[in-house]
């Protein structure tokens, strides 16, 4: 069991106050300590108290004795050379601390980490939604993590919270533990932000190159980034080609790309014409690249006239009718 002697020390408005020492204590004393004990630099506890054994590298016979609360998880204190005189007297230690000697204290902890406390808030605006939509969550001030003592649950919850989702400002009350008596109580205020999974180029992709499946990586960005013309589906990419240089992590919108040529200046092409029921081919030559669908200047090479006709295939062009007529 624990032994706290009568110390005479009290916390007062985060003052550690001294009195005379109790004559029933001195009487206790055993002076059966080296007259070099060694004063730690810096101590770590996993407790809510700093026991006189934490304080030197010698083991004593008071060593259990509490001398100091302990500081809060993840936090220090200093306890100065007026600390450290008061105790040695109190304990009838042959050791007196230099004229500026002292010793940070640390209290061991477990992280709370800020994505922890984003999911938790995520979970409870998604609760209060009805929805799973995913969500990116900013604090006010910035991001947020929180130190536990170690004989807790590494958990935080929302115990409370007010959305509005008109302007997705959100006001809750964080808890750690998540289950059981709280440890941390803490009020925060931030923007809740809808996310979207879009494509985007994972490497710079240059003018005129045709994009391809692996030159694309899927990036969560805030629905608010995307406009009308964004293009949020693979499909819209693979096979087109730059229009201008590409960044990574683009997004990108429909002037960005353009179909890929599958017609290129100056190929022999064939040329269909329509006439009543009859259809005709000739030999062409384009006259500009082109892609599938676009429409295209050629020239006949028989007349050397020059026709407006719709790419249907690599090599072949529709002059002067409805290109699914074809079929």
């Amino acid at each position: 069991m624990t032994r706290i002697r009568p110390l005479a020390v009290a916390l007062l408005a985060g003052l550690w106050i001294w009195q005379p020492l109790q004559p029933a204590l001195a009487e206790e004393a055993v002076l059966a300590y080296a007259e070099s004990l060694t004063l730690r630099d810096r101590i770590m506890v996993d407790d809510d108290v700093v026991r006189l054994g934490d304080l030197f590298q010698e083991s004593l016979s008071d060593g259990d004795v509490a001398v100091a609360q302990a500081p809060k998880a993840g936090q220090t204190l200093t306890l100065d050379a007026r600390f450290l005189q008061q105790v040695a007297r109190a304990y009838r230690l042959t050791w007196k601390p230099a004229k500026y000697q002292k010793v940070t204290i640390g209290r061991m902890s477990q992280r709370i980490t800020a994505p922890m406390v984003r999911d938790a808030i995520a979970v409870a605006v998604q609760e209060r939604m009805g929805s799973s939509t995913d969500l990116d969550i900013a604090l006010d001030g910035g991001d947020l993590e929180l130190d536990l003592p170690t004989d807790v649950e590494n958990s935080v919850s929302v115990s409370a919270i007010n959305f509005d989702p008109h302007s997705n400002r959100f006001a809750a009350i964080l808890v750690a533990p998540a289950d059981g008596p709280p440890v941390i109580q803490r009020n925060v205020f931030g923007t809740v932000y809808e996310m979207a999974q879009i494509p985007v180029p994972k490497r710079l992709i240059s003018a005129g190159d045709v994009i391809a499946a692996d030159d694309l990586e899927w990036q969560p960005v805030h629905l608010t980034r995307l406009s009308g013309n964004s293009l949020t589906d693979a499909e819209q990419l693979v096979g087109r080609m730059a229009k201008r240089p590409l960044k990574a992590g683009q997004i990108l919108r429909q002037s960005d790309v353009a179909m890929s040529p599958v017609i290129r200046k100056n190929d022999l092409i064939r040329l269909v014409v329509k006439t009543g029921q009859m259809t005709l081919s000739v030999q062409g030559k384009a006259l500009q690249d082109a892609a599938l669908g676009q429409t295209v200047r050629v020239v006949n090479t028989n007349s050397n006239r020059q026709l407006t006709g719709t790419v249907i295939d690599a090599g072949t062009v529709a002059i002067g009718f409805d290109v699914a007529s074809i079929n």
